[in-house]
Formats: C-alpha cells, sequence, structure tokens
C-alpha cells in the first residue's frame, strides 16, 4: 500500500504484476520497477506467484494459461479461480477500488493478462502484455478490455516475425546441466497477426494510426474500439525477451553465476527505450470499469 493511502479512506487502484515462465514473484519484484510507481501514483502492486518446483532453492513456476495450458504436470491447475481467491483476499485485506484493477506480465505472465481480458472482463479494467502474444484463443469478453502490448524486435523467445519460440528458461537450465533432455520449441505466428486479432476482438475500427516514432520505439493506437477500449501497440528496436526498461530480477544482481550468464543469453537484450512500468500505468491508470 502506498504510504501516501495509509491511515486514510480513500481507495486504492490494483495492479497484479504477473511472472513469466520459469520465474517466480520475487525476481519479478526486482525486474519490473512497479513500486517506485505505485508510491509516486497511489496504487497497489501484487506478484502473484504460479504452480512450479524449486531447484537449487529456486522456484521456478508457471501460470496455467496459453502454451502452459496442457502441460501434463499443470493438470487440474486452475488460474483463474486462483485470481478470483486472490481479488477477494486483496479486497477483503486493502482499500481496493474493484472499478480500477489491471493486470501486467511479462512472457507467461503476459498470457495471464491477456487471459484475464479474456476471461474476466468484468473484473480487470486494462491490461499491459509484453513478450507473449496470446495465440490461437476463442476470446469473446463481455467487455472490450483495453490493451497496451509491447514487443521487442530482438526477442528471442518471442520473437516478433514469428517462428522457432519459447524454451528461454529451459535452454538455461539445460546450459548447466539442471535440464537434461532437448529442448522442445514451439512455433509461434507473427505478433502482428496477435494484434490483428486482437484488434478485431476489441472491436477496433479505426486504421492503425502512428503515434510518431521516439528513439528505439514505435507505436500504433488502434481506436474507435467498443465499449471505449483502445489498442496500442509498441515495438521495442533493441529489446530482448525481458521487461522494457526493467531488469534481469535476481541476475541482475548475480551475473556471475553460471545459470545467470546463460539466462542472460538465452533471453537477449534489456533496453531502456521504453520504460514500461511508468508507460503501462500511464495507459492502464486512464481507464475503469463502468459503474
Amino acid at each position: 500500500m502506498p504510504r501516501a493511502l495509509r491511515g486514510t479512506a480513500e481507495l486504492a487502484p490494483l495492479v497484479l504484476a504477473f511472472h513469466g515462465g520459469g520465474a517466480n514473484a520475487e525476481g519479478t519484484r526486482r525486474a519490473y520497477g512497479l513500486e517506485a510507481v505505485a508510491e509516486t501514483e497511489g496504487f497497489v502492486v501484487a506478484y502473484p506467484e504460479g504452480t512450479g518446483k524449486r531447484v537449487l532453492g529456486r522456484l521456478y513456476a508457471v501460470w496455467a494459461v496459453g502454451p502452459f495450458l496442457d502441460r501434463p504436470e499443470l493438470g487440474g491447475v486452475d488460474d483463474l479461480a486462483f485470481v478470483d481467491a486472490l481479488l477477494e483476499r486483496l479486497e477483503a485485506e486493502f482499500k481496493i477500488d474493484r472499478r480500477r484493477i489491471y493486470a501486467t506480465g511479462l512472457s507467461n505472465g503476459s498470457h495471464m493478462a491477456l487471459t484475464l481480458a479474456c476471461e474476466r472482463s468484468e473484473r480487470i479494467a486494462a491490461v499491459v502484455g509484453t513478450g507473449g502474444p496470446l495465440e490461437g484463443t476463442r476470446c469473446t469478453p463481455t467487455r472490450a478490455v483495453p490493451t497496451l502490448y509491447v514487443a521487442g524486435r530482438r526477442d528471442p523467445c518471442s520473437p516478433l516475425d514469428g517462428g522457432s519460440c519459447g524454451g528461454c528458461w529451459a535452454q538455461a537450465l539445460g546450459e548447466v546441466g539442471l535440464r537434461e533432455g532437448p529442448v522442445e520449441k514451439d512455433q509461434c505466428a507473427p505478433v502482428d497477426e496477435f494484434i490483428q486479432g486482437w484488434s478485431a476482438m476489441l472491436g477496433c475500427t479505426a486504421n492503425e494510426p502512428s503515434l510518431g516514432r521516439a528513439d528505439r520505439v514505435d507505436c500504433r493506437s488502434y481506436e474507435d474500439c467498443r465499449d471505449g477500449a483502445e489498442l496500442r501497440y509498441c515495438i521495442v528496436d533493441d529489446l530482448g525477451h525481458v521487461w522494457p526498461g526493467g531488469n534481469y530480477g535476481a541476475c541482475e544482481f548475480a551475473p556471475e553465476s553460471k545459470f545467470c550468464a546463460a539466462f542472460i543469453r538465452a533471453v537477449g537484450p534489456k533496453s531502456d527505450a521504453l520504460d514500461l512500468a511508468s508507460e503501462g500505468w500511464a495507459f492502464m491508470g486512464r481507464f475503469s470499469l463502468p459503474k
């Protein structure tokens, strides 16, 4: 809870910040840089943690959505029900503005945020995703959820132009001997295909006017969407599979470790061209659920 709201009757917005596949809540807290923005702007951040296992004392967790939905080891896991229960608990413990609940995440965390836009559109006011387009979904939300999506042109795990994708965590684990067998890769469609499908799902009718190219960043906005929604899509030239404007989480502070060195090689470069903590809030914070 931001200091300015402690002890007051004012309701606070809530941002659910989901970790990527193979990550955990603490690493995500370090990587995303949301807390400084939350303190200034007056919103609560929660870092949920998915299902996983511990390797050398570290939790490697995933969300049972998107490409992870059919994993045998996640059979019976209902992460939508988990989020429902989490929201009930947070709303009971904190003064949460129920009309201003948002979701964001990187990679599999992006899959989770976008899934909530599909399946919990009556509870989630807006979402921000990066490094994890939601492919092949039959998304029929009751309300069009405003969406900001950011892609990295140098992302090897979710390539901008599609092709072989995923498996970055497994690649890093295998390189240091913590995983046996070949790394299985998926085949992903170009991110533009996801954007076009998501735009149609939101009912956007306007063409894609450019918002102007900044240094290393190109953004487009799809407007005239139903329910007052908006879709914004940005490409960052020098960004890998890393939270834009953020860092490598726990590995940011231990780059000399063999695993962290392998992980950094697997996910590619970080970039400061777009600060998604502040830009994401500037986008999400404009929207609220109807009364």
